[in-house]
């Protein structure tokens, strides 16, 4: 649970506010999937960057991750999630994907890359995934980004995460 409290300067005016957190556990489902952070080429100026040798995403996206889900169509956009694998036995290989939609559900963009339980040398782990989406002469308009982990193995259900986001 986080809370916050704030009081202005003359001490007329003061609030809090409670938010109660859900913090996932990715080592119960065989397949798991983090939330996905995004970078735009359109944020650099809005955030500091951070200090230097702390990186949380460990190189995955170019800077600081965006609060924004409306980019410009001249930009470019950089996506990471980590995806976890607890059911390394048998060895087996995963497919991740990231697909874009438009509004009227063509794929506007896709990438899949594949990975393998060898890497994790038979320990549950994860891996990082990130893709770079060029936007540039985008129509302006919604669109749906869809990150999907599949495992090989019959028995393991698929995870994906989902973000709408607008190209202005």
């Amino acid at each position: 649970q986080v809370r916050v409290a704030a009081q202005d300067n003359a001490k007329t005016k003061q609030g809090s506010v409670i938010l109660d957190l859900d913090v996932p556990d990715f080592t119960k489902a065989p397949l798991a999937i983090s939330n996905v952070a995004i970078a735009a080429t359109a944020d650099r100026g809005v955030f500091s960057p951070p200090k230097p040798g702390f990186d949380p995403f460990h190189g995955l996206l170019p800077g600081p991750p965006s609060a924004l889900r409306e980019f410009p169509n001249n930009s470019e956009i950089a996506i990471a999630a980590e995806v976890y694998i607890n059911k390394v036995a048998p060895a087996h290989r995963l497919d991740i994907t990231s697909t874009v939609r438009a509004d009227a559900g063509r794929v506007v963009f896709s990438n899949s890359e594949e990975r393998s339980t060898d890497e994790l040398k038979g320990a549950p782990g994860g891996f990082g995934y990130a893709a770079r989406i060029p936007i540039k002469d985008w129509t302006p308009g919604l669109y749906v980004l869809t990150v999907e982990a599949k495992s090989r193995l019959a028995d393991v259900q698929p995870v994906s995460r989902v973000i709408q986001f607008e190209v202005r």
